[in-house]
């Protein structure tokens, strides 16, 4: 059925419907209502101030004034022995119908010690549903849409499927789908919703339990590793730093993963600037020191190019090698690695080629790793039977999360950091650019360096890199220095080697400096268009300055109304809360790395109200997977093919 064969859905509605995603009847039933508006008449003995209220009242009295650009009407109404004040304000064409002795439905603000209610809503209509459904769709009225999605049940010629077992529905007392649609849409109370939201609820849990369990690792046995204590530990006395009290404790949890007689992965959670890539740097040379190899996965040649440089100049005497998809020397990385002679890669995603073989791989890195999909993640751990995994990962992941959507996987966490800058972060709105100018211009002056981030190369966005360039460009004298995308991967590198070597140079990127970037003396970042960026992201970003005993400034820089969202980032720092505020308005995929960041959006699940719920269909979902045959049953048939419909498997 098309939406233009549904009663009272024109081409025109049909046209806006498509506007906002809403395609076919499927869709538009699937549309649950943003929220509901409720006309439940209420005993007027039981209002308190400020209180929402709906009556059926009785006209006594009405004046009508009209000040200035404001139209007022005053009525008096009575409501079995009370009496009320209502104001009602701008609805000049009630002059019309109002009259004395006539009945109206009423919803407002209810003044308590005025004895008042400022109208919200007034109407002749008596007979209003107690839940009016409101859908939040410009230029559709709610009615069509209720009225449209009312003949689609009543014709009752459409298939609605059932994602959760039969089974479950049942042994949980859950809706069946078609049920809790109607219920959604057309409630009689507020226990009609709350017993849609549940099924719709557990759907969405029991789907993303099923997805995390499909990808989870199992274990896998092997041997204990038996590295050279005594080596780590000259490694350690030899940094130029000392560890900090969780950082030792996470290379405790990876030491002790060695001598377990099973592969084990771990997530190490940290916010920006906690030192997680030395902690699993040092799994590596435990791993390396018991005869093993060691691979270092990063999300960008930027990221890999400095884990290099890095670790060449800690570990002058471990054999280490680089190999992205730009490397010229493959040939002879790959002969150096199969035969052994390679104690460490470091590359991109070409460290998990079908074409790369290891010696005798003992431990994988996976860093920043909700970056990289589930296949590519896969194909590194084919690589080492014996090895074990670590991923580190800069978007830390609330604890009641953790719990609910890992399986089989330990998790450590860094909370303190080692000295560092703390940013000062000022938002503003881009109708004034002068304050940042001025600030650029102290900056460069004091030859300490400056980013600029921008959130596309070509857009029909106002910001993006072109624009900037040319702003910039403009107004300082001062050596600039483009990175993006589409730039050849060496003349990004040379072009960031340039800008690290230049005292108060100007960096332009997009959001590819978000990981990897070192500079001790940059002070200064400008992100521009920061309501396009998630809050996670810009503190990632905010993370590059700050890395130096200097006042480091981050202007977050809005050319919408985004004042609320970005104003968090102005008094927290802890990356662990931000990503609080992420989770709930960006859903799990960034924290999951599923194929695609967002893939998975929930959209009545509230990870921390509903742990029961979730936890309940976790279980749920390890019981359906525990049977041998569930590929096969055809209960769980549409649930497997919504999850690989939507390329989470």
């Amino acid at each position: 059925m098309r939406l233009e064969d549904i009663k009272g859905i024109g081409k025109k509605t049909a046209w806006n419907l498509r506007q906002y995603g809403i395609w076919n009847v499927q869709d538009l039933i699937n549309y649950i209502p943003k929220k509901y508006e409720n006309f439940e008449i209420k005993n007027f003995n039981e209002l308190k101030h400020n209180d929402d209220v709906t009556l059926i009242a009785e006209i006594i009295s009405f004046n009508v004034f009209q000040q200035s650009k404001t139209h007022l009407i005053k009525l008096v109404v009575k409501n079995d022995i009370f009496r009320i004040n209502v104001l009602v304000f701008n609805r000049e064409y009630l002059n019309k119908f109002l009259k004395v002795d006539q009945k109206l439905l009423i919803k407002g603000k209810y003044n308590l010690y005025k004895n008042e209610i400022n109208a919200s809503y007034i109407s002749t209509n008596l007979n209003k549903k107690t839940l009016s459904p409101l859908y939040n769709l410009p230029d559709i009225s709610n009615y069509i849409i209720s009225k449209a999605i009312f003949h689609v049940f009543l014709q009752n010629d459409i298939l609605i499927v059932d994602l959760i077992p039969q089974e479950i529905l049942t042994k949980k007392q859950l809706l069946n789908k078609k049920d809790a649609l109607y219920l959604a849409h057309f409630p009689k109370s507020e226990a009609d919703i709350k017993r849609a939201n549940e099924t719709f609820k557990y759907e969405e849990a029991i789907q993303l339990h099923t997805t995390i369990l499909l990808n989870s690792p199992m274990k896998v046995s092997k041997d204990p590793l038996n590295y050279d204590l005594d080596f780590v530990k000259k490694v350690i006395l030899a940094l130029p730093f000392e560890l900090t009290a969780d950082q030792k404790n996470v290379v405790n949890d990876i030491f002790r993963d060695f001598k377990r007689n099973y592969r084990v992965q771990r997530l190490i959670q940290g916010d920006v600037g906690s030192g997680k890539t030395v902690v699993a740097l040092l799994g590596a040379i435990g791993a390396i020191s018991a005869g093993k190899q060691a691979v270092i996965m990063a999300p960008t040649e930027i990221l890999a190019q400095q884990h290099f440089l890095n670790f060449s100049n800690l570990l002058p005497d471990i054999k280490i090698e680089l190999l992205t998809s730009k490397s010229k020397n493959k040939s002879e990385i790959k002969n150096k690695l199969k035969s052994g002679e390679i104690q460490l890669l470091i590359g991109t995603h070409s460290v998990a080629s079908k074409d790369i073989y290891y010696h005798d791989l003992g431990l994988q890195i996976i860093d920043e790793q909700h970056k990289f999909g589930v296949e590519i993640r896969n194909e590194l751990f084919l690589k080492g039977l014996n090895a074990n995994t670590i991923y580190l990962t800069a978007t830390p992941i609330p604890r009641t999360m953790a719990k609910l959507l890992f399986n089989n996987l330990e998790i450590s966490t860094i909370r303190s950091k080692p000295h560092q800058q703390l940013v000062k972060t000022i938002y503003l709105e881009d109708d004034d650019l002068s304050v940042i100018e001025n600030q650029i211009t102290k900056t460069i002056n004091q030859k300490e360096q400056v980013f600029v981030v921008v959130p596309a190369i070509q857009s029909q966005l106002k910001i993006n890199i072109e624009e900037a360039e040319k702003w910039l460009t403009s107004k300082f004298n001062t050596p600039l220095f483009v990175v993006h995308g589409k730039k050849d991967s060496q003349e990004n590198e040379r072009n960031i080697t340039q800008f690290v070597n230049t005292p108060g140079a100007i960096l332009l990127s997009t959001t590819m400096i978000e990981v990897g970037m070192d500079v001790k003396n940059a002070t200064l970042m400008i992100i521009l268009g920061a309501e396009n960026f998630g809050l996670a992201q810009l503190h990632q970003l905010r993370g590059r300055i700050g890395r130096n005993n200097l006042e480091s400034i981050c202007y977050l820089v809005s050319e919408k109304q985004d004042f609320e969202r970005l104003e968090l980032l102005t008094r927290i720092n802890d990356g662990f809360l931000l990503s609080k505020y992420d989770l709930k308005t960006r859903g799990p995929g960034e924290f999951l790395g599923l194929k695609q960041s967002g893939t998975f959006k929930t959209t009545f699940l509230d990870f921390e109200q509903d742990y029961d719920l979730m936890l309940d269909a976790k279980n749920e979902a390890i019981k359906i997977l525990k049977d041998p045959n569930y590929k096969t049953n055809p209960q769980n048939y549409i649930l497997l093919k919504k999850i690989k419909e939507n390329n989470m498997l």
